[in-house]
């Protein structure tokens, strides 16, 4: 998948730190200073419309990306301007507000309105037409709000459209929106908060916040100086540790709230074990600025930077944030040490933790996963800045609740934290360090937990560890292995549930112009020991024949795609596919042709995509063949769109595509993700349709895996939770997997490589489906997932159907399984609904909720009853 970035790291000269500060835009509801409207843009005051569907509902847009066509009326509401807008979204709905208009670059425009969401929900409002000369973004919420966005427009856009863009599930309603042209200033920004803002700054709390540890590993030149980002406790400027970068490791916060027109400081402690060493300073929001630093030799010395937060162009959101990086590309065997950082509104000051004690939490298992019932320890890490004086004789008390994935309080301990006492002066000021640890013998039933510490029952929580219990699975990975991901190489001891990997953009390790980056002359040993690691981590592996090398292209530089080859001599290509094919055999387990081939573009002699494509897929399979005739080749490679008819897999099937290859490829961005939620027959029509050509074609049913899949989950983390994100998302998203595994295992899907992506974790808002947060720790995905494997994987699909809101999806044992069960998934589209299931007389019936924990039905012969809710409840008889 191709994914926007907010920032392109660069290769950087050998003296530089990264500092990035992404912001969003205008609080909300605050007066503008002084101005006047010169032009309105446009205007929609709903109370003058009828109720019902609006008379510019042509206006409404079929988005193709999810094909998710949403439902619009005019409804009135108890809000002082009478009517609104109303949009009921499953998924993700764009609406046109009107247009064309024509907007010069660097004109000031306001966009205001009132909106309102249940459940909450993120929007956007663009003036666009194929350039985006205006974007603001913002969080609906239950209680009206009034939004006032006042920005610039970086472009100039001849013949824009405002359009209203919404992602979640439920209703929204818009009222009163007006844009204008606008002179005057941007609205009175309030005091921003005083003191550090930056949480966990003396790093003695170990890796508590976003660290991206290796940029390496995607190089397109291949491995350069691998990086690292880690903690140190031989150095410190204060405390017992700081921060060691080591080649491209690269420290990133979270972000955390600013303000426009206001100024800052970042200031830190740094140290080097070299000459010439030095660090890099870029600030990214509306205008990016860099500077270059030098760190000096075997001392600490503080460095001071000052940036002022200017008013956005282009695009805003409703809440300024910043996020600091640090990083460089620090000599092989040579080490930076960063230290006390600090950034604050206003000018310098001596360096102070962002408060008098800070807590963390985490367990003794990685990620902090746990099988059921398994035996783990919660292990509490404090700060306390001041002297050893300030901790109570006795130790620190200390407060640990347990809590459920909807924060429901399930049990309490209290605890003491002692002191560290190595390094501690007792009349100096610094950081003193505490710990302590809770045992939990018998481990938690399956679950998504949440532990936190507090002081007090009205204080806010401190530490926090989110803790996923899943439920056990086989410990071998065959081969019908039903899930995987794109997971980094740096974290292949973590597979929750998902055993596949796909080499795509986790790892360069199968790419042509890796593996052969001059003609004949063959690199091996990085690729080896990457795969050979997965092997050993249980997982499989499914290759990416892809990319061009320099020597090969017209260019002279490396393509990025297969469909870049520059003629139609194969002879090379075919080389590369018989020679990596036959090195790999029995360790690679398929080989997928490039990764979404529509992207490419025509091929060199102007010769349609969907042709070129199918041609350098035959090619790849014919090679493959020659020297492993049991080998897979995926085909199709996740290039058009999943829906019906699609126009691209259409143009690939008819050049005859399902003969040059063993499986055919989607990814399921959008129709098998939310959508899935209210919409399942329009997926299981594309599969349908599939189904049909294939049959039609050559004349069998061919196995169909979906080798991408996301979701946008936001942080699940309380700790750092964004300040324009709010709701729990985190909780939608794990809702969506188990209702996009079940649809899509029902439809016969073999397998699903869910977008895990790892090394886009540079800060907090990561944009794809994430199995772990900014701090390493796993989302509820992780649960929701294994989840579903346990109660699905080896059944059948058997009946679909629904009971008013609810959908219902039977799963059966195959014939001749001695121990026969079926299995019903049951959820609804968004309100509570009772369900009656028919199951068999006189067997055993369980059921359990989507983290794997029992659930309560009635039942009554040959019936069982229970109110089915959006969250799908898995009920199995036997």
């Amino acid at each position: 998948m191709n994914v926007p970035t907010t920032a392109v790291w660069r290769r950087l000269p050998a003296w530089t730190l990264a500092i990035t500060c992404v912001l969003a835009g205008a609080a909300l509801g605050q007066t503008p200073t002084a101005g006047k409207s010169l032009r309105v843009v446009r205007e929609v005051d709903f109370k003058n419309l009828p109720e019902g569907l609006p008379k510019w509902e042509t206006g409404l847009i079929n988005n193709t990306w999810t094909g998710d066509l949403s439902t619009i009326s005019i409804v009135p509401t108890d809000a002082e301007f009478g009517k609104a807008l109303e949009v009921d979204v499953s998924n993700f709905a764009q609406i046109s507000l009107g247009g064309p208009y024509k907007v010069e670059a660097g004109t000031t425009m306001r966009l205001s309105g009132s909106i309102s969401a249940r459940p909450p929900v993120q929007y956007t409002i663009h003036l666009r037409r194929g350039t985006e000369c205006l974007r603001v973004d913002g969080s609906a919420m239950e209680q009206w709000k009034r939004f006032n966005f006042i920005v610039t427009t970086r472009e100039s856009c001849p013949d824009a459209y405002i359009h209203l863009c919404i992602f979640g599930v439920g209703k929204v309603w818009l009222g009163n929106l007006r844009l204008e042209e606008y002179e005057g200033g941007m609205p009175v920004q309030p005091p921003p908060r005083l003191g550090n803002m930056l949480q966990n700054s003396s790093f003695e709390l170990g890796m508590d916040g976003a660290w991206y540890r290796d940029n390496s590993k995607l190089s397109h030149e291949g491995p350069r100086n691998s990086g690292r980002a880690v903690i140190d406790d031989t150095l410190a400027a204060s405390g017992r540790r700081s921060l060691r970068l080591e080649g491209n490791g690269i420290y990133s916060s979270s972000y955390y709230p600013v303000a426009y027109q206001q100024h800052y400081t970042l200031s830190f402690s740094a140290r080097a074990d070299y000459d010439g060493a030095g660090v890099y300073a870029e600030f990214i929001g509306p205008k990016i600025i860099g500077r270059g630093v030098r760190v000096p030799r075997d001392r600490w010395e503080r460095i001071v930077i000052p940036i002022d937060v200017k008013n956005p162009e282009g695009q805003v959101l409703e809440v300024p944030a910043a996020s600091v990086r640090i990083g460089e590309n620090i000599p092989a065997g040579k080490y930076v040490w960063i230290d006390d950082l600090d950034l604050r509104y206003g000018g310098p000051a001596p360096y102070q933790p962002c408060a008098d004690r800070e807590i963390a939490l985490t367990t003794d298992k990685p990620h902090n996963r746990v099988d059921e019932h398994d035996p783990f320890a919660v292990k509490i890490r404090a700060t306390v800045w001041g002297t050893a004086n300030n901790v109570p004789a006795g130790g620190l008390p200390m407060q640990l609740t347990l809590m459920d994935e909807m924060d429901k309080v399930v049990q309490q301990w209290d605890t003491v934290l002692r002191i560290e006492w190595q390094g501690v002066q007792e009349d100096s000021p610094r950081c003193i360090n505490l710990a302590g640890e809770v045992a939990l013998p018998k481990g938690l039933p399956p679950g998504y937990w949440r532990f936190v510490t507090k002081n007090g029952l009205e204080a806010r929580y401190e530490g926090e560890a989110l803790v996923a219990v899943t439920p056990r699975l086989p410990a071998q990975t065959p081969f019908d292995w039903p899930a995987g991901n794109h997971t980094g190489p740096d974290e292949i001891d973590s597979s929750y549930g998902t055993r596949w990997v796909r080499l795509h953009d986790c790892s360069i390790a199968t790419r042509w112009w890796r593996v052969e980056p001059a003609k004949g002359k063959w690199t091996w040993d990085a690729s080896d020991a990457e795969i050979a690691a997965y092997r050993k981590a249980g997982f499989r592996v499914l290759g990416l024949l892809e990319g061009v090398p320099a020597w090969r292209t017209r260019s002279g530089k490396f393509g990025h795609s297969v469909l870049e080859y520059p003629d139609r001599d194969f002879t090379d290509w075919k080389n590369y596919v018989r020679t990596i094919v036959a090195r790999y055999r029995g360790v690679v387990d398929a080989w997928e042709v490039t990764n979404e081939p529509v992207f490419a573009g025509k091929s060199f002699d102007g010769q349609e995509n969907p042709l070129w494509y199918t041609e350098i897929l035959k090619q790849a399979y014919q090679a493959a063949k020659e020297v492993d005739t049991k080998v897979i080749i995926v085909g199709a490679a996740g290039g058009g769109q999943v829906e019906k008819n699609d126009k691209w897999t259409a143009a690939t099937i008819g050049a005859g595509l399902f003969s040059y290859c063993d499986v055919f490829s989607y990814h399921g961005y959008g129709r098998t993700g939310t959508i899935l939620l209210s919409k399942t027959d329009d997926y299981f029509g594309y599969v349908d349709w599939l189904h049909e050509e294939m049959q039609q074609r050559i004349g069998r049913i061919l196995p169909i895996w979906d080798t991408e899949n996301g979701y946008g989950p936001r942080s699940n983390t309380r700790k750092y939770w964004l300040p324009y994100h709010e709701g729990f998302a985190p909780l939608d998203m794990a809702r969506t997997l188990a209702v996009a595994f079940a649809c899509e295992q029902f439809k016969g899907v073999e397998k699903t490589f869910y977008y895990h992506g790892w090394h886009y974790r540079l800060t907090e808002p990561a944009v794809l489906m994430n199995f772990h947060d900014v701090n390493g720790q796993l989302t509820p995905l992780t649960v929701t997932l294994p989840v579903a494997i346990q109660q699905l994987y080896g059944l059948q699909p058997g009946t679909a159907s629904r009971q008013g809101l609810a959908t219902i999806l039977q799963f059966t044992s195959p014939a001749g399984e001695k121990q026969r069960r079926s299995v019903w998934v049951v959820w609804t589209d968004r309100s509570p609904q009772p369900v009656e299931l028919d199951v068999s007389a006189g067997g055993k019936v369980t059921a359990v909720q989507v983290f794997g924990r029992p659930f309560a039905v009635q039942e009554a012969g040959d019936k069982v009853k229970f109110q089915a809710r959006p969250w799908p409840v898995y009920v199995t008889a036997q």
